[in-house]
Order: structure tokens, then C-alpha cells, then sequence
């Protein structure tokens, strides 16, 4: 079993028990963000996501929560595997928001199995952003599958997320269990 730099810390937000602090952050930045969530939807074989989230534009994404360092082949193999290489798998981390792109939310599947560099079997993932790209609501956008996308423009996008982020972290800052 793998070991984590932090121990978890179980939350009781929004009338559901997360198993930790950071998916009880999650859930709130998505009620921020007005995208609907359902906790620990399904076990599909080998794998659990964390959450199914309905973007405000109306797209549904698998969404996991992991520890920056605890995403690399395995898990991605394991999510592909349990997915048959789906789209709309959203791997999320501790850091969202910190790459040169305004409004970054993680990676997003990009369909099908594939090779990487060392040439082992991989799933492929992309950097994605939260964007009205295309006028009809927040979504999450996956910036290696749309050839329409004008980096310019997002590039110039304000960073609303971190502040949406930010005000989830005091949400659920001092937040513990239920007592039983």
C-alpha cells in the first residue's frame, strides 16, 4: 500500500463525509463554481473516482484527487484500464491553478491507449483549463484536443478560479468529522 506525504483528514461538508480535507475542498470549489458533483459515484473494476462532476456547460468528467506525486503510469494505466481509455477523466492534485496557464484545473484524458517516452504501455493525459470558450457556460476545456483554441486568449483570461479556490480552502478549513 502507498504511502502518503500528509495523513488524510476526514470532512463532513455539504452533509456528505469526505475522507479527506482536499476532496471536502473539491466538492467546495465545485459548489463555487456551480458545477454539479456526486461523491464517490461508482466502483468501477480497480478503480473508485472520486467524484462525477457535471460542468456548468454540461459535461460530465470522472474525477480523481490524488497527491501531485501519486500521478504517473500506474495510476493512469489503472484509471485507463477500469475506463477503457475514456475521455472525461479529470485528474486533480493539492495544487490546482499553479501552472503558466490562468484558470488551470489539472489534466484531462486524451482517448485511447498509448505509448509514452520510455515506451511502455500509457494513458495520455492533457492540461486543461476552466473556460466560457465558446459562450455557454464555465467547462472544462482540454487544450491538446481543440484545434480552435486561441492560446492568446487564454492567456489574457483574469484567474477567477484562484480566488473561487482560495475561499473553498476557508470553507472547509476547520471542518472536522461528525462525532459519532
Amino acid at each position: 500500500m502507498s504511502e502518503y506525504k500528509y495523513k488524510a483528514i476526514p470532512t463532513f461538508y455539504n452533509n456528505i463525509q469526505f475522507r479527506s480535507r482536499l476532496e471536502a475542498r473539491w466538492a467546495a470549489f465545485f459548489d463555487l463554481m456551480k458545477w454539479h458533483y456526486t461523491y464517490e459515484p461508482y466502483d468501477l473494476e480497480k478503480w473508485s473516482p472520486d467524484f462525477r462532476l457535471t460542468t456548468e456547460a454540461g459535461n460530465t468528467f470522472l474525477a480523481e484527487v490524488k497527491p501531485s506525486e501519486k500521478i504517473g503510469t500506474e495510476l493512469r494505466m489503472k484509471i485507463g484500464n477500469a475506463t477503457n481509455f475514456a475521455k472525461g477523466i479529470l485528474l486533480i492534485t493539492e495544487s490546482p491553478f499553479v501552472g503558466h496557464i490562468p484558470n488551470d484545473i489539472g489534466l484531462t484524458s486524451v482517448f485511447g491507449k498509448t505509448k509514452n517516452y520510455k515506451k511502455d504501455d500509457d494513458f495520455e493525459f492533457c492540461v486543461s483549463v476552466i473556460s466560457d470558450l465558446y459562450g455557454n457556460g464555465n467547462d472544462i476545456i482540454n487544450l491538446c484536443e481543440d484545434p480552435n483554441i486561441s492560446f492568446e486568449n487564454l492567456f489574457k483570461a483574469k484567474d477567477f478560479t484562484k480566488e473561487l479556490w482560495n475561499e473553498a480552502g476557508n470553507i472547509v478549513q476547520f471542518l472536522k468529522p461528525p462525532k459519532s
